[in-house]
């Protein structure tokens, strides 16, 4: 992650993880590390002094929403609720790999 990235503004897709039960979140935002405290905030809000979240990974683009999309329907047999998916970082960078030059 980049130094200070609370003043950083990045819009793009991203990918946190729930280190209590491994599921990730697949989200985008028009500013990342923003979206990443607020849901932190919330977390916290609702009782959890700890909340195990991580913002594992990243992918600046423009087409965020779109990119979100698609890959909400790749790992749809993965949902368990909402936005959040049990699979692997590794597997998710794999996809955003073969799919980034169509929505950079």
């Amino acid at each position: 992650m980049c130094k200070n990235s609370e003043s950083v503004r990045v819009q793009g897709v991203y990918f946190i993880r729930n280190n209590k039960n491994g599921s990730i979140k697949i989200g985008s935002s028009k500013d990342i590390f923003k979206r990443f405290s607020q849901l932190v905030s919330k977390a916290k809000s609702t009782g959890e002094k700890f909340p195990d979240l991580e913002l594992v990974y990243y992918f600046p683009c423009s087409q965020y929403k779109e990119l979100e999309k698609k890959l909400h329907h790749v790992f749809s047999t993965r949902r368990i609720t909402n936005e959040w998916f049990l699979t692997s970082i590794e597997e998710i960078i794999h996809i955003v790999d073969r799919l980034k030059n169509r929505y950079s």
